[in-house]
């Protein structure tokens, strides 16, 4: 991992849109490079489920 790299787990609604969590975590969309759902690039119309993990890569991160 980078090594700016931040860990956070979240509790969310069972029906969570990745766009949603990226919302509610007050990241910026246009700051997004990359985002990775269970390590598969996804959209940001990607549903999410209990136990999935997201990676979210901004401009600049390496990766």
């Amino acid at each position: 991992m980078p090594a700016n790299t931040n860990l956070d787990e979240v509790t969310m609604q069972p029906i969570t849109v990745l766009r949603e969590l990226i919302n509610s975590l007050r990241i910026p969309q246009y700051a997004i490079w990359l985002v990775k759902v269970n390590g598969e690039e996804v959209t940001l119309d990607q549903n999410l489920a209990d136990g999935d993990t997201v990676e979210i890569f901004a401009a600049g991160d390496g990766a």
